[in-house]
This record gives C-alpha cells, sequence and structure tokens, in this order.
C-alpha cells in the first residue's frame, strides 16, 4: 500500500487539477470561500498554504493581499504552482507540512490547510501534534482555516464508488474501504490519448476525520474555534490562535 505522497507523485498529481474540475473554477470557489468569511489582510499579511497542491488556495489568497508561502510535498504540485502563481507574492515550498518550525519563517497571520491536507498525515496523533506545531508559528490572533471531509459515516456497497471528474476524454472514480480510523483510497483514472484510451490506477491510505474528534484537537491545542459548519460532508472551521 502507497503512503499519500508516493500516490500523489505516481498517479495523482499530474491529473489533480483538472480532477478537481479545474484550476480556474476551484480558485474561484475558494476565493468566494474567502470572501464569505472575511479572509483578508488585517496585520503582517503574512499567509501559509499548508498542503497547496497546484495553488487553488495560495492564487485566491494573494490576489486579495497576501504574501503566502506555499507548501507541498508533490514536486509536480509545486512547479505547477510555482507556474500558475508567477507574478504573485507566492512563495512555493517543497516540504513536509509537518515540519512547520523549518518551513515557516516570520509568524503568519493566517494559515490555510484544505482539502484532503489532514487527512494525508499520518495518524490522528500526527494531525495534533501537526496543529499544535502550526499554532507556535501563528501570530497572536491568527486565524487558521480547515476543510475536509467528514467520514463520520462509513459508505457502504456500491456507495463506495465515487464520480469525482468526468468530461469527453477523463474519467475520474474513486473507491473507498473503511477501517476505524483509516480509509483505503483506490483511485482509478480513464484518459484519452493519441494511442486510444489509458487506464491508471493506484491505492493508498488516509486518516478517517470526523468533525468532532478535528475540533477537540483545535481546542486541546489552543485554539479558539471562530466558524464550524458542514455542506454536503465538507467540513469548514475557522480557528483562531488566542
Amino acid at each position: 500500500m502507497l503512503d499519500a505522497k508516493t500516490h500523489y507523485e505516481q498517479l495523482l498529481a499530474r491529473h489533480y487539477s483538472r480532477a478537481m474540475g479545474g484550476f480556474e473554477a476551484k480558485a474561484a470557489e475558494n476565493g468566494a470561500l474567502f470572501d464569505r468569511l472575511g479572509i483578508v489582510p488585517r496585520t503582517s499579511g503574512r499567509a501559509v498554504d499548508m498542503g497547496a497542491g497546484s495553488g487553488f488556495q495560495s492564487l485566491p489568497l494573494a490576489e486579495r493581499g497576501f504574501s503566502v508561502t506555499a507548501v507541498d510535498f508533490s514536486p509536480t504540485l509545486v512547479a505547477e504552482l510555482s507556474q500558475r502563481t508567477a507574478g504573485r507574492k507566492v512563495t512555493p515550498v517543497l516540504g513536509d507540512i509537518r515540519d512547520v518550525a523549518a518551513l515557516v519563517g516570520e509568524p503568519a497571520e493566517l494559515a490555510v490547510c484544505m482539502g484532503d491536507t489532514l487527512a494525508h498525515l499520518g495518524s490522528l496523533q500526527e494531525i495534533g501534534a501537526f496543529l499544535a506545531a502550526l499554532r507556535a508559528s501563528l501570530e497572536p490572533r491568527a486565524r487558521l482555516v480547515l476543510t475536509f471531509r467528514d467520514q463520520q459515516r462509513a459508505l457502504t456497497g456500491t456507495d463506495r464508488i465515487l464520480p469525482v471528474a468526468s468530461d469527453d476524454d477523463f474519467h475520474f472514480v474513486c473507491l473507498l474501504d473503511y477501517d476505524e480510523d483509516v480509509i483505503t483510497v483506490t483511485d482509478i483514472v480513464h484518459y484519452r490519448a493519441v494511442s486510444g484510451w489509458n487506464m491508471e490506477k493506484s491505492a493508498y491510505c488516509k486518516v478517517r476525520l470526523r468533525q468532532p474528534v478535528v475540533v477537540e484537537m483545535l481546542k486541546d491545542a489552543g485554539y479558539v474555534v471562530l466558524v464550524e459548519e458542514m455542506t454536503r460532508g465538507l467540513v469548514t472551521i475557522v480557528a483562531q490562535n488566542d
């Protein structure tokens, strides 16, 4: 079984932006979320994007006036992020988000950690340690924006098969298998090439996240939760370093 980093480099990274619905659409969606949450520079203007991917968060943050340190473990995604944010106040960093102290220079007023990033850490214990280390790298009263899928309810039968993205030349499906604290994710990609249709597949494990557990970990790490909402299974949390 692959870890998340290897899975991304062997399969997902080169299809990532397309699989998420296209870069422009996803960046615009996140920009609208930041606007709704009132995410604008208030002090230093420094932000850290933990698990930045191809730049879905970093670009809209830069457009709203932040200077962004954008961290991801995938060389492929960091290269794409560099291209998509060229000329913006975005510093791409190839690294492991668990190395917070080494990655974040001056304290930031904002941190974002969105999508599957938290779930890609090795365990619930690693997530708790990461949140605590991240808080130590933030300014007083800095904000943290988290998004993740709530996995309280295990999908069963054919409900475990999730169509992620599809167009005339590309189809992406994932299959989920649940254990108590871990989910095995099998990604299957079909795409049209000059020679015809190709299929790629790979599987990895991610942490099974539950909204109440993450909220308690934030509180244990010293954050105050300001916003807590869930829409169609996607959890959004805004917490403050208080």
